[in-house]
């Protein structure tokens, strides 16, 4: 008996529903026909490689900055797409871009074997790739060479780069509508807020009351080399007039401050992944006096989260500090914002480093839903990506890209966007720009510290 005999005899024997198939090779006829699913594949990047190796560094030698992955269900030479997934590539580490693509492949399959759990085959047409099986091995080598001289290069780059270069942001205003942002020329009237070169400010979310323009924001000390969530106050023309003071009093690092109303009364939801939750905090005395509420997410260092209500339910996306927050983006939902917060079965609901992370507040207009995310395909926060979220339910998660958005060319600040919410009438946003800083080689030297230690502590509280 052939060893494709024996297969097909166990899947018969024990009903296998499906199999999935690592080998290059084509994969035998009878074998298709066989699990009640079919046979599913991977493919990576270009469609050749069903495991990643060849893949990461076929993207690496290329300089692309994404590597695409597919699982598929094989049907006669080709391929139909079951779920996908975009990971970055990190250009200086092949194990790196490697144990990210894995790792996504890893959760697609997940996704794949709920969805069908829960519905049957609907029968509607899917994309479908062409499957190619070969690769010559001279093809492979040269491949392998220039990877590695690349990877060389690129970790070169990286370390001057990390040791002499600091992201310096700022927040903007733009008097229209968050809506807008929908049109190519929204960041045509932007104005940014003058900072110092001791601080920036980031991740702005405002209100208008009585004429008076309040944001609460992280201000991020260079020196102290910590965010804290901070209060100000603003003019018609984006000047500062009181502030910025502290806010929110968080004992580690904290930024994105998002902001949400419920039952007249507002909330703020910041970042503060170093606690290892994620905390509620409620408006007593806005913008200066604010009371811890509570932990709604205990035991989830989220990144960036957002919340809002949606067909009879509150919804809470974010990423996860442990687990690629700029690829993934995991779902939660509950009756009331105090919670209980479940786990979307999908989770994570998109994996996709060019819009998974949150980039600020959902908005609705003409009827849809609409959701920013951060591109961090070239560099964190490079740019907004806005989705449309065509289902959203404790069973399904779609969206679609309809609009990207760069930082407005030709003003101090060209280099990224990552931040987008309502202000009154108008919209704030925030943006980058790169400054040379050989002076920020320590201070990050001593972030990075912290945050090994930071993983340490986590490693030590997950062992028995």
């Amino acid at each position: 008996m052939t060893d494709d005999q024996t297969a097909l005899a166990l899947i018969r024997e024990h009903a296998i529903d499906c199999l999935i198939w690592f080998s290059r090779r084509p994969v035998p006829e009878a074998l298709l026909r066989a699990p009640t699913l079919g046979v599913w594949r991977y493919c990576f990047g270009g469609g050749t490689d069903s495991d990643g190796r060849w893949s990461c560094l076929e993207e690496i030698s290329q300089d692309a900055h994404v590597i695409n992955i597919r699982l598929v269900r094989l049907v006669a030479g080709a391929g139909e797409v079951l779920r996908k997934a975009v990971v970055g590539t990190v250009r200086r580490s092949y194990r790196a871009t490697l144990t990210a693509a894995t790792s996504a492949a890893a959760h697609l399959l997940a996704q794949a074997c709920v969805e069908h759990q829960r519905t049957a085959s609907s029968g509607a047409s899917r994309e479908q790739v062409i499957i190619e099986h070969h690769q010559r091995k001279a093809h492979m080598a040269r491949q392998a060479v220039s990877a590695a001289m690349k990877m060389l290069r690129y970790r070169v780059e990286w370390m001057l780069r990390w040791a002499t270069i600091s992201e310096q942001w700022t927040l903007g205003v733009v008097d229209r509508p968050i809506a807008d942002c929908l049109d190519d020329d929204f960041l045509k009237t932007v104005r940014f807020v003058a900072t110092d070169k001791a601080h920036y400010l980031a991740d702005g979310f405002g209100w208008v009351r009585d004429g008076r323009r309040f944001v609460l924001c992280e201000q991020y000390d260079y020196k102290a080399n910590r965010g804290l969530i901070v209060w100000l106050e603003l003019d018609a023309q984006a000047n500062i007039v009181t502030g910025p003071k502290p806010a929110l009093d968080i004992d580690v690092h904290a930024s994105y401050p998002y902001l949400f109303n419920h039952d007249g009364k507002m909330y703020c939801c910041p970042e503060a992944w170093e606690s290892g939750s994620l905390a509620l905090w409620e408006a007593i005395d806005p913008p200066a006096v604010w009371r811890q509420w509570g932990e709604i997410l205990p035991d989830v260092p989220a990144i960036d989260p957002v919340v809002f209500h949606h067909d009879g339910l509150w919804w809470l996306l974010c990423g996860r500090e442990d687990d690629q927050p700029h690829e993934k983006l995991y779902g939660y939902y509950a009756e009331t914002p105090s919670g209980p917060w479940r786990p979307h079965e999908l989770n994570p609901l998109t994996i996709d480093v060019r819009c998974a992370r949150s980039a600020g507040t959902p908005f609705r207009h003409d009827g849809h839903l609409y959701r920013p995310g951060q591109d961090c395909s070239r560099t964190y926060g490079g740019r907004l990506c806005i989705t449309r979220v065509t289902q959203l339910s404790p069973d399904h998660f779609a969206e679609e890209v309809v609009r990207t958005i760069d930082a407005p060319s030709g003003t101090d600040f060209p280099d990224g966007i990552h931040t987008i919410s309502p202000f009154g009438d108008g919209t704030l946003i925030d943006a980058k720009r790169w400054q040379l800083s050989p002076r920020g080689f320590w201070l990050k030297a001593r972030k990075l510290l912290a945050q090994l230690r930071w993983t340490n502590r986590s490693e030590d509280r997950k062992s028995p």
